[in-house]
């Protein structure tokens, strides 16, 4: 069960990594039905934004987008909107420490170079090791928030 999960989830992203080959931090603005593309995010951040979806920073990522709510000039409709998609997508908690920051600087690092097999088998065999609860928990909510689900 746990070999299956792991592929249902990283199968599908293996072949949409290889599909997007040019994929740029920017495109990820389509993530997510568009709904962060109301916010004015330099490149930089975006990059950023990207690692921490590779490396599963998703607590980080979290007060990042915060951090760009308090300082943006948008709509009261479109804050209410991301607001609530924060609320409702929290991560559960293993993902604070899933990964050390040596394995964290490898996915950079592969992430860097557009090798996604590498950083999906890094974070693969972590989610292996989990207790079959965690481990749940954690593939369930990547499934939710993969571009191909």
């Amino acid at each position: 069960m746990r070999a299956a999960g792991i592929l249902n989830v990283f199968v599908p992203l293996v072949f949409a990594g290889h599909i997007l080959g040019e994929y740029t931090a920017r495109d990820g603005l389509a993530g997510h039905a568009g709904l962060f593309a109301v916010l004015d995010w330099s490149d930089s951040e975006l990059a950023t934004i990207s690692a921490m979806h590779a490396t599963a920073s998703y607590h980080e990522l979290i007060q990042l987008v915060k951090d760009k709510l308090d300082v943006s000039d948008i709509s009261e409709e479109d804050r209410r909107k991301v607001e609530k998609f924060l609320r409702n997508h929290r991560p559960p908690p293993v993902f604070r420490t899933l990964l050390t920051e040596d394995l964290k600087d490898e996915i950079r690092k592969h992430h860097s170079e557009k090798d996604v097999d590498s950083v999906l088998a890094i974070i693969g065999a972590k989610l292996s090791r989990l207790p079959t609860q965690i481990y749940r928990q954690a593939v369930e909510y990547i499934q939710r928030h993969s571009p191909v689900y």
